[in-house]
């Protein structure tokens, strides 16, 4: 079984930039970035195994945060004028195209590290939030 990702234990030390410094996914001097599945693709190793967002759902934060869904959902669609939903859906994209720009996986391989089942799943799931296939993103980058 493939490890998992843990702050500060890749091969460059805890204090050190990461190699994606440049990107808006890291925060420079600080030594973290904000896309672990990024860095979790050292040596073009599939590290993260499927399933590997806990929380993938808005049940599974209102779970976590030991609240009703309902009233998750109310909060923050009063405070930010989005769904919850949409917030995840757009954190994972954002991983999604993280790990499409800056590793050389399969479409199919960054699916699975991120949850889906099955490559198709993904396809669909991205091209209905970016409008374009992983595929195509992948070959415009």
């Amino acid at each position: 079984m493939p490890r998992r990702f843990t702050p500060g234990a890749s091969s460059r030390g805890p204090n050190v930039s990461c190699a994606c410094y440049r990107s808006a996914l890291c925060r420079p001097g600080r030594g973290e970035c904000r896309s672990k599945a990024l860095h979790a693709a050292e040596g073009n190793e599939l590290r993260f195994y499927a399933g590997s967002l806990p929380l993938k759902s808005a049940q599974d934060f209102a779970d976590r945060l030991a609240i009703y869904v309902n009233h998750l959902n109310r909060s923050v669609k009063e405070v930010t004028g989005k769904p919850t939903t949409s917030h995840i859906a757009d954190r994972i994209i954002g991983e999604a195209k993280a790990l499409l720009h800056h590793t050389n996986w399969d479409v199919a391989e960054i699916g699975q590290s991120l949850g889906f089942e099955y490559s198709s799943y993904f396809n669909n799931f991205f091209k209905k939030h970016t409008g374009s296939t992983p595929l195509s993103f992948h070959k415009a980058v």
